[in-house]
Parts: C-alpha cells; sequence; structure tokens
C-alpha cells in the first residue's frame, strides 16, 4: 500500500491542472487526494449545480454601469462540457493517486493537455475499482478522451490564453469558487478578457445595491477599473472593494518579453 504524503497530493493536483486548468475553480485537487469522502462531495455539488447555455460574446467595449446586468455577467463554469468534464476529472482522481504513489508521475512529463486527459482515461480504466461513483464510463471517455478543435465551450478547448474568475477566498471552508455560482470565463484574446474582468467588478458593486452614480464616483473603484484597462495579461489578483471578493486573472503563458531598448 503506497503512502500519500504532501510530494503525493501536489505531484497530483499538477497532473489534474495540466490536464484540464479551469478545475481549480471547482476545487483544489490536492484536497481530493485520498479522502474518497470529499471526492464523493464534489461529484454531488457538481450534479446540483444547474447546467446553463453558453454565455455570449463579451461587448467590444465596456458597457455603462446601467447595463451591466443586461449584459449577462456570468461565466461558463455551469455549462455542460465543463460539468462533464469537472465530473471526469474528479472520478480519476483516485486512479491517479495510485499511480503516482507507486512512482508513475513521470509518465505524464511533457504532456499537453489533451494527452494527459487521454492518460487519466487509461489510469481510470486500468484502476477502476477505485472509483468512488457507480456512473457508466462512457461520458468520462468522452468528456477526456475529444480533442476535436470545436469543443465547446472554449474553457474546454486548448485554445484559450486567459482565464478570468472570481473567488471568496477568507470563508471557512474556502475559498469560494463554481459550487458557490462565483463565475469563471475564458478568452482567446486579451481585449475582451479585460473587459469581461472591469464588467465583473462593476456588476459587483451592483450585487451589493451601488447607484450608478455611487459606483462612478468611487475612487478605489474608478481606479480598479483602469488598472484592468491597461492591464499586460500576466498573471494577477484584484480585491474587489465593495464584496472583498478576488477577482483573478490566469494567463496560459506568459506575455512576450518586451524588445530591448534601442
Amino acid at each position: 500500500m503506497h503512502t500519500i504524503n504532501d510530494d503525493v497530493r501536489e505531484q497530483v493536483a499538477e497532473i489534474i491542472l495540466r490536464a484540464w486548468p479551469c478545475y481549480q475553480h471547482y476545487q483544489d485537487p490536492a484536497e481530493l487526494v485520498g479522502d474518497e469522502e470529499a471526492i464523493r462531495f464534489v461529484l454531488t455539488q457538481i450534479d446540483a449545480l444547474e447546467i446553463t447555455g453558453e454565455r455570449p460574446p463579451v461587448p467590444t467595449t465596456l458597457p455603462t454601469v446601467e447595463n451591466i446586468e443586461e449584459q449577462l455577467v456570468f461565466g461558463n463554469e455551469s455549462t455542460l462540457g465543463c460539468l462533464r468534464l469537472a465530473r471526469a476529472v474528479t472520478r480519476c482522481v483516485p486512479a491517479l493517486t495510485q499511480v503516482v504513489g507507486e512512482g508513475g508521475a513521470a509518465a505524464f512529463a511533457n504532456c499537453d493537455e489533451y494527452a494527459t486527459r487521454a492518460a487519466l482515461s487509461d489510469i481510470h480504466r486500468r484502476h477502476h475499482r477505485l472509483d468512488p461513483s457507480d456512473d457508466d464510463d462512457t461520458p468520462l471517455i468522452e468528456a477526456l478522451c475529444s480533442s476535436a478543435p470545436y469543443l465547446t465551450p472554449i474553457e474546454v478547448a486548448v485554445t484559450w490564453q486567459y482565464m478570468v474568475r472570481v473567488t471568496q477566498d477568507e470563508v471557512m471552508g474556502g475559498p469560494l469558487g463554481a459550487f458557490d455560482h462565483l463565475p469563471m470565463r475564458c478568452f482567446t484574446d486579451i481585449e475582451p478578457a479585460r473587459t469581461w474582468a472591469a464588467m465583473l467588478s462593476i456588476w459587483e458593486c451592483r450585487l451589493m445595491e451601488m447607484a450608478p452614480e455611487e459606483i462612478a464616483a468611487d475612487a478605489a473603484q474608478t481606479r480598479l477599473v483602469s488598472e484592468i484597462a491597461g492591464h499586460d495579461g500576466s498573471p494577477r489578483t484584484w480585491r474587489l472593494p465593495v464584496t472583498n471578493t478576488t477577482l483573478r486573472f490566469t494567463s496560459r503563458q506568459a506575455p512576450p518579453a518586451a524588445p530591448p531598448a534601442s
């Protein structure tokens, strides 16, 4: 019987997030390693989410405060594609833990996301007895093994460059994320990512019933929107001033280095 220690937890979490970086908005995978009850709880939480359709494109310019709600400032975390992949990845944690505990993490070296997902499917098949669910394997295989370029939403594909999400970190049992209806969305280009991030910052003011004129006069909020508008795409977090939630801007790749000064 292999030992589950912090090193195993870290390796399992790294592989899970390599398979699907967006999984971090549902759960910290390290917390599931060796804990079947926690895995069952996450599966229950995924099943409890109401399935939504993919959200419309982000407007090309920042809407007025009055029109923020009309622009549907929500994420894609509850779309069918995301929930299927979240469920499949969760079910693979015990099998992956077994393999990593036996020293098999090296097999994932240099694997891209699609290859990592396919490897998870194979590991799950070999260690099927460890699956804490009684579900059919067909949805798991379909979610993990499809690499078609038209995968939707973009969050389940590998073409996105920027992930923007809101979390609540300072709560008991936190952080809060997808299961608490906090939004997550991905983008290929930085401009819509910036616009949606700014929309989220204004939207959270509206959630607290701040009047449009209050928001416009709030210096901290104005400064935040300005910072987001000029953001270079690198990983960054902002503490939203009204609700104390955290706006997270994650880049798949580091932005290119600036050319040397002449």
